[in-house]
């Protein structure tokens, strides 16, 4: 799949530098470099079996129109990365299928994500080795160039750099199960893009693949014990509240303590470790026509808190999408809240998880 990647890649060049060259006379290409019109001049000067390559072009106002001649440079870059992409997201889908993130199956989309973060890391030693801008087409053509050698530095100062800050948080756990956990649970993305560096490492300096593999294999160990140990312990109540006196649903409950179970938590009644906060807001507007109508929207704050230190927090704001409307204010009121059991099982799970809440208010 990488080959025929390649050679898709290669043809459009050539197709589009075949473009060029039949629009122009020999006379319009005086003056313009080679690799602008002759894939075959780039191989010569810059072989692909030592190199990445990456072309950009963009059109632009004249030769002082800087803002186009950086984009043609970004896009060259952007070259690179994607054929960067393709050779790790490839070589770990034929031969690592079961990377897994909290029990479970990474999904392509965060596997395509994480390998792009990757990728970002190891770019720094693209270099743009060529820039023209074509007088007759007013385009910004720009040559990048990316050693695989330094491709394979980059990964290996990645790996270094995320194995550090990593083991600076096992150096940091004891402040408690639940705190650690969370922080633990944290160096669960950090893991999955080690896997990945160390495919870039096997493809583009095989010789340091070893020791980085050892490197990382360790460290996942030691994660994995802290986590056990963690888990362990890391016991969390529930707590409810509303500023309305009437009986807060069941559902509310199940559903936060769903996403606890979900990222590992023991949910228990006493003896807990940790307290989730949940405070329910209710918001009700009367209209009155030909009948009145009660309109009830629910949110709720919430936070994970250990020995008295806010751990993690977050909030869904009362809105459309958990009101609802019903003659009986009885019946809007019971409608919303169960609404608001879905959305409150995805906000703590996204807080958990330490990613941004759905945007659904």
């Amino acid at each position: 799949m990488i080959l025929r990647h390649l050679y898709m890649r290669s043809a459009v060049v050539g197709a589009t530098c075949v473009l060029l060259s039949g629009c122009a006379s020999s006379g319009g290409r005086r003056g313009m470099p080679a690799w602008v019109y002759r894939p075959t001049a780039i191989e010569k000067e810059y072989p692909r079996r030592k190199n990445f390559v990456g072309l950009g072009v963009c059109g632009g106002a004249g030769t002082m129109d800087v803002m186009s001649r950086k984009q043609a440079e970004s896009m060259a870059v952007a070259d690179i990365a994607s054929v960067v992409e393709v050779q790790i997201n490839d070589t770990i889908e034929d031969h690592d299928t079961s990377v897994e993130r909290n029990g479970r199956l990474l999904e392509q989309s965060v596997r395509i994500q994480t390998t792009r973060r990757v990728v970002t890391g190891m770019l720094s030693g693209v270099e743009i080795k060529e820039i023209f801008f074509d007088e007759r087409t007013l385009n910004w053509h720009a040559l990048a160039v990316l050693n695989r050698a330094r491709a394979g530095a980059g990964a290996a100062e990645a790996v270094a750099q995320r194995l550090e800050r990593g083991r600076g948080v096992l150096a940091g756990l004891g402040r408690g199960p639940v705190q650690d956990l969370v922080a633990l649970r944290g160096l669960d993305r950090m893991t999955t893009e080690l896997d990945r560096l160390a495919v870039a490492l096997a493809i583009f300096a095989p010789s340091r693949k070893d020791e980085a593999k050892r490197a990382i294999k360790l460290f996942k160990k030691d994660v994995a014990a802290q986590r056990d140990t963690a888990q362990a312990g890391a016991a969390v109540r529930i707590t409810m509240r509303s500023h309305s006196a009437k009986r807060i649903p069941a559902s509310l409950r199940a559903a936060a303590s769903k996403a606890l179970r979900s990222a590992g938590f023991t949910v228990v009644d006493s003896n807990a470790a940790g307290e989730l906060k949940i405070q329910v807001e209710v918001e009700t507007s009367t209209q009155v026509g030909s009948m009145r109508i009660y309109e009830v929207a629910a949110g709720a704050s919430y936070a994970l808190v250990e020995k008295g230190k806010i751990v993690l927090e977050g909030k869904l704001a009362a809105g459309p999408t958990s009101s609802s409307r019903s003659s009986s204010e009885e019946l809007s009121r019971t409608r919303s809240l169960d609404r608001l059991a879905a959305r409150l099982e995805a906000g703590v799970a996204a807080m958990l998880n330490e990613e941004e809440k759905p945007v659904d208010e």
